[in-house]
């Protein structure tokens, strides 16, 4: 096997999408991209909850809005609720990516998750920080895959961004349900 395909595959994907080894490719990421959100939407057997809003916001219609805090909070919750609303929000739009989102769609979710991660760090202080440090680590694991499987999107490595993006919402729901306790 040569590319992650055989050379049976190799042959319908020129034969159905065109002899260029850029329709191939593209061919590779669409079906990767099928799995990965088949993933991160599906709970069929997973134990990855989808991720939810924080009680206290309320979602914009459009996917992916970020949560705006309502008047829910109790008095006193803490500052950090309104930076975890944004981070939520940024987490569901990365499990709401499809296969047309292609690389640079993956790629754009990731580093929004990765500046709300760091916005809510800088909020929450030394708060959660095991869950922070589990998150930002899952969140860099998947970040290197996708490079990975940029340069080579092979079988392999497009299934190592499969399962290290199912880590990132993994963990993500680790923190969320230690932050929901304080923000209500």
């Amino acid at each position: 096997m040569t590319g992650g395909l055989s050379r049976s595959s190799r042959r319908f994907a020129r034969r159905r999408f065109g002899a260029g080894r850029l329709s191939l490719r593209v061919l590779v990421v669409a079906l990767a991209l099928a799995f990965v959100a088949a993933c991160s939407s599906s709970n069929t057997g997973s134990s990855v909850p989808s991720p939810q809003p924080i009680p206290g916001t309320t979602a914009e219609s459009s996917p992916g809005a970020a949560p705006t805090p309502s008047s829910s909070f109790t008095s006193g919750a803490p500052s950090y609720c309104a930076a975890y609303a944004n981070l939520a929000a940024s987490v569901r739009a990365l499990s709401e990516l499809n296969a047309t989102s292609g690389f640079t769609g993956v790629q754009n979710a990731l580093m929004n998750v990765g500046s709300a991660l760091d916005a809510f760090q800088a909020e929450a202080k030394s708060n959660f920080k095991p869950q922070v440090s589990d998150f930002r680590s899952s969140l860099t694991t998947a970040q290197a895959a996708l490079k990975t499987a940029i340069a080579s999107p092979s079988s392999a490595n497009l299934t190592s961004l499969g399962t290290s993006l199912a880590a990132v919402l993994s963990s993500y729901s680790t923190l969320q349900t230690a932050v929901a306790q304080r923000c209500r």
